[in-house]
């Protein structure tokens, strides 16, 4: 259970070292995910993952470069949240427009945007489009109602205007990052960060 929670969190399993199995960074796990295909059919997808771990200060060492990256709880601005997203968010891309957003957030939005954006990011890191037609989400992330595709219309960066309905949710309150896939690039492009749209 641990094994798995880290794993979909990105977080890190901590053990005691009382078998050599455990003497190592990175421990391997098998992950079974039932998904859709590209083309719409459910497919059960096996595949073996490597998962942080660590169980002395040797392993812990290794992770440096994340727990650096996971210092999300000490921001106190979208500023710095903006000024930080190519090293947080890999994954992602901001359209313009999201820098204004992000500069305004409420100050009780900026570390649960920070989270939702990076299990977004995360699950995409994780993602093979030749594989499935989604990542394997690690928070709630679903499309917009048909009735709300209109509220999601926004200019891409190519100038092209493009449906942005996914969603994923942060809080206190109704918190909304909407984004679109871009399986080609193996990434998503983000649109919106605030409030829930036409609210």
């Amino acid at each position: 259970m641990a094994m798995r929670a880290a794993h979909l969190l990105d977080g890190i399993v901590v053990s005691l070292l009382v078998d050599p199995l455990w003497d190592n960074s990175w421990v391997r796990a098998n992950r079974k995910v039932l998904t859709a295909a590209p083309d719409g059919e459910p497919v059960l997808i096996e595949e073996a993952v490597d998962v942080r771990h660590a169980a002395t200060l040797l392993h812990a060492e290794s992770h440096r470069a994340w727990f650096d990256r996971a210092g999300l709880p000490n921001l106190k601005h979208g500023a710095e949240l903006w000024a930080a997203r190519g090293v947080i968010f890999p994954h992602l891309r901001f359209l313009p427009r999201t820098e204004r957003q992000m500069h305004d957030l409420r100050s009780d939005w900026v570390v649960p945007a920070a989270y939702e954006l990076r299990r977004i990011n995360d699950a995409i890191g994780d993602w093979d489009p030749k594989r499935t037609h989604e990542p394997t989400w690690r928070s709630k992330v679903t499309p917009e109602s048909e009735t709300r595709k209109r509220l999601c219309m926004f200019e891409d960066f190519d100038g092209t205007v493009r449906i942005f309905d996914l969603h994923g949710r942060f809080t206190p309150g109704p918190g909304r990052a909407y984004f679109r896939l871009v399986p080609e690039l193996c990434t998503a492009t983000i649109a919106h960060v605030g409030a829930k749209l036409g609210i």
